[in-house]
Order: structure tokens, then C-alpha cells, then sequence
């Protein structure tokens, strides 16, 4: 009877020993699902084009028999995208380009294993990475009373530059610029209401239309201050004639030597600056302070006799200035002549 009285305690150890190897059991089957890991690194170096730092993020897998699969990634990047496959014990890793001055770059994503995933993310600080800044070409758009506009580029890297200058329709110049060199390109009136100027580094036989650091956009604008100049030699004289064909008025002075005369035109109007022909004489325009250029009397074939030959310094030589201001419809003018001045040489 004593040897059956003892039977419920050993059911009880028997059934203890049971439930804790089962517990243990389940415990260690349970273990690979815990130590299901992958780890995020990466790696910061300076980029080929200034001003630009590359990230190269690298995902390991450190399960010894399960692949896995990354989910839900903040932001594709090549090599490490949704659903791209991580082998056991293996790899993958993926590079983007960052513009500086970025403070930081971060990337996060879903690892996941056949029941089991985990999340994973970092951040790498580029506060303190030392790259070379960006050196943008310099770049200006002058508009031209013709309807053209006037660009200039000059490469400020001390790298070779390739620039793109793009105007309305098909209309596209490319150059490669070395470190100083400047280009200066006029659009023709047909491309240049907008104009984009763009630029990378130059790289040898890259001819591909993509990959530009930067832009800028250039719209044609009719100046303030246009003007047309035409000139006319005949036996009697040299006639400058100055048309305002802008918005404001303009100033139009005529200099033989020392001596000088000078007209207002409005908008719309026109000017003649008729000078007595002296063989010889040079006249300089300036228009707006900005215009200038020299005007010779050139002495007609058909001319008999002609004016005498200059005897002195041609820089005393103003033989006779008449302004006239003339209407700018209908092609009617009106000529008034004053008594000529002559300036001794």
C-alpha cells in the first residue's frame, strides 16, 4: 500500500519534467526567430563633382540559413529598393549622391524573414565631412535691341566645365570650358525669349544631355535704350544719323577733335548729325555714354574737285555740325541748317 501511496508524487515530477521539457522545447525552437538580425552601415566619401558627398549604404543579413527582403524603404536608392533580396549570411548595398550643404543623410526599412521581421535605420552626420564647395560658372543674359541676347559664361572651377546653352525650340550649343576660360554666345532672335544656361563637370566624350549640376533661365526683355545708327558719306559731307527706337530718350554727341555737339532724341524720333567733308576727318558718336565708335568721311568717286587736303592736326578739324531732329512716321523730315561753325585747326 505504501508503494501506491507514492504514485501521485511521482506523476507529479514526472509531469513537472514533462511541462518543463516542453517549455525548454519550445524555448529553443524559438531561439533562431531571436536571433533574426540584420545591420545597417555605411561608408562617406567626397563625390566627383564639387560640393557633393556619396553615401554607400550597405544591409547585412546575419541569419546563418533564412534569407530576407527589404520592406517599406524610406526612399529607393539604387541597389537597395523594395523587395530587394538579402542572402543568408550575405549583403547588399546601394550608393547615393548628396548635394552639401546637407546637415546629415538617413535611410530606414523593413527587414523581413518567412514570419518574422524587424526594423532597421541609421543616420550618418555630414556636418563635418570636408569636400570642396561647388564653384558654379559665372553667367550673364544682355538683351539686344535686335532681339537677340548675348550670353556670357565663364568657368570659375578649377576644373574643366561643360556648358549648355538651350534657347526656345531646337535650339542647343554645347562647349567645354577649362578653369578661366569664358565663352560669350549670341542667341538669334528666333530662340532667345528664353534662354537656359546649364553646366557640369566635363568629362571626355560625354556628349549625353543629362546629369547637369545646375540652371538658370534667361527671358529676352526689350532694353530701355535702342537705337539704330546709319552713316552717309557724300561730296559735301559726313551724315550720322541716330533713330531712338527704345522707350526713353537717349543723348547723341558727335566729336571731331576737341570740339563737340551734342542732341537729345525722344522715343520715336530721329537725329542727323551732318558734318562738313574735310579729307581726313573722323568723327566720333557716343550714344547713351555706352554706344561708341568712329565715323571716317569716305570721298565719293563721283565727286569733282572735293574738299581741300588737311593741313593740320586732324584733331582741330570740326568744319560744320547741324542736329536735326527729324519725325519718326511717314518718312518726312525736316532739315534746318544753321549757320555753319568752323574751328580753326
Amino acid at each position: 500500500m505504501r508503494r501506491f501511496a507514492r504514485l501521485p508524487s511521482r506523476i507529479l515530477a514526472v509531469s513537472a519534467a514533462t511541462f518543463l521539457g516542453a517549455v525548454g522545447a519550445v524555448a529553443f525552437s524559438a531561439a533562431p526567430a531571436s536571433a533574426h538580425h540584420a545591420t545597417l552601415t555605411h561608408d562617406v566619401v567626397c563625390g566627383e563633382r564639387p560640393g557633393t558627398a556619396v553615401v554607400t549604404w550597405t544591409v547585412t543579413n546575419t541569419h546563418d540559413t533564412k534569407a530576407a527582403t527589404i520592406r517599406r524603404a524610406s526612399r529607393p536608392i539604387d541597389g537597395l529598393r523594395n523587395d530587394t533580396a538579402v542572402p543568408a549570411k550575405g549583403s547588399v548595398e546601394g550608393s547615393e549622391t548628396v548635394t552639401l550643404p546637407a546637415t546629415d543623410a538617413s535611410f530606414s526599412f523593413i527587414m523581413k524573414w518567412q514570419g518574422f521581421e524587424e526594423p532597421i535605420s541609421s543616420t550618418v552626420d555630414l556636418s563635418k565631412l570636408d569636400c570642396e564647395p561647388a564653384k558654379e560658372p559665372t553667367r550673364t543674359a544682355t538683351s539686344n535691341c535686335d532681339g537677340t541676347l548675348t550670353v556670357v559664361v565663364t568657368n570659375a572651377d578649377d576644373k574643366a566645365r561643360r556648358i549648355a546653352i538651350n534657347g526656345e525650340g531646337e535650339y542647343n550649343e554645347r562647349r567645354n570650358l577649362q578653369p578661366g576660360e569664358k565663352w560669350e554666345h549670341v542667341v538669334p532672335k528666333a530662340h532667345a525669349g528664353t534662354v537656359r544656361v546649364k553646366w557640369k563637370t566635363a568629362k571626355e566624350n560625354d556628349d549625353t544631355d543629362g546629369g547637369w549640376e545646375g540652371d538658370e533661365k534667361f527671358n529676352w526683355a526689350q532694353p530701355e535704350a535702342c537705337f539704330d545708327v546709319t552713316t552717309k558719306s557724300t561730296c559735301e559731307d559726313l551724315t550720322i544719323a541716330v533713330a531712338n527706337t527704345g522707350k526713353m530718350a537717349i543723348k547723341a554727341e558727335v566729336t571731331v577733335g576737341d570740339e563737340a555737339k551734342q542732341v537729345e532724341i525722344e522715343p520715336g524720333k530721329s537725329a542727323e548729325i551732318a558734318i562738313d567733308a574735310v579729307d581726313g576727318l573722323v568723327a566720333k558718336l557716343v550714344v547713351t555714354g555706352d554706344y561708341s565708335k568712329d565715323f571716317a568721311w569716305a570721298k565719293p568717286a563721283d565727286c569733282s574737285g572735293g574738299p581741300l587736303p588737311v593741313t593740320g592736326a586732324n584733331a582741330g578739324l570740326l568744319a560744320g555740325v547741324a542736329l536735326v531732329l527729324v519725325s519718326g512716321g511717314g518718312g518726312l523730315f525736316f532739315l534746318a541748317r544753321r549757320r555753319r561753325v568752323r574751328f580753326a585747326a
